[in-house]
């Protein structure tokens, strides 16, 4: 499914969820009021400090899988 550009305003701005969205092409569709609470103007600076979900091998899976089956039975 191709991402819309307002889909990650759309998200930014749930009742849910109030974040700052990574697609810059979010801007297009915020609202003044909305790109303030976000502090839209602040995107650049908090995208480069923000670190990418690392990707577990099979092996971290394994483990944390383990841990979580660990946890349920206690």
């Amino acid at each position: 499914m191709q991402e819309k550009p307002d889909d990650p305003a759309r998200l930014a701005t749930s009742g849910c969820y109030w974040g700052m969205p990574a697609n810059a092409k979010a801007g297009d569709v915020l609202t003044p009021e909305q790109k303030a609470v976000l502090r839209w103007d602040q995107q650049a600076e908090f995208l480069g400090r923000a670190q990418l979900y690392p990707i577990p091998d099979a092996a971290l899976d394994t483990a944390m899988q383990d841990m979580w089956t660990e946890m349920l039975a206690q």
